[in-house]
């Protein structure tokens, strides 16, 4: 498949709020044939950084103010609708 995600590919959202200031690791892994990307938008959902590779794991450095959330968006690219278990991780 060619283009954007389709409106079967799941999109998922989740809030951080850094308990530090400093550089971030997000980390996207997961299993099977598809092909996950990953976003971080801040809490107007304005883009801040991303990785949308065909290649896993997709991972963001970004650097975080205490106190200010972040939105991490996990969007399914080709994923033919199927479930997609997956690995979301933030290191410090």
């Amino acid at each position: 498949s060619t283009g954007g995600p389709t409106g079967s590919d799941p999109q998922d959202y989740f809030k951080f709020t850094p308990t530090s200031s400093g550089s971030h690791t997000v980390t996207l892994t997961w299993t099977g044939a598809a092909d996950l990307d990953l976003y971080v938008e801040d809490s107007s959902e304005n883009q801040i950084s991303s990785s949308a590779t065909f290649n896993q794991p997709e991972t963001v450095s970004i650097n975080l103010t205490v106190g200010v959330a972040v939105l991490i968006k996990v969007l399914g690219f080709e994923t033919s609708g199927a479930a997609v278990d997956y690995t979301l991780t933030i290191a410090q």
